[in-house]
């Protein structure tokens, strides 16, 4: 079972290309506002729905934000551990190369 990268490639452009569609079709269909509709007791007043809906999905990116620089941060963490442990303790880490096929 010799896949190639071309393979591989295509079926992984098929699958987003199927969510990308399947996406944009509830969109179209109006079925993505019940992901950001409020539940009981924020939906009551019909002005304010909508701005809670807005701030709930302004929280969700903010909070997004967050995480990836939280992310980052402990990936420049490890990174600093790794370089204290190669450069001051004398650790080596070694990744191995597969055969080739």
């Amino acid at each position: 079972m010799a896949w190639g990268f071309e393979e591989m490639f295509e079926q992984v452009a098929q699958q987003v290309r199927g969510v990308f569609n399947d996406v944009s079709e509830e969109a179209r269909s109006g079925g993505l506002a019940a992901f950001v509709a409020p539940v009981d007791p924020f939906n009551r007043s019909a002005i304010l729905a909508p701005l809670v809906s807005i701030a709930g999905v302004i929280s969700v990116l903010l909070l997004t934000g967050l995480v990836i620089g939280a992310m980052a941060v402990t990936l420049a963490g490890i990174l600093a551990i790794c370089l204290v442990l190669v450069e001051v303790f004398g650790y080596e880490f070694d990744l191995a190369v597969p055969p080739a096929a």
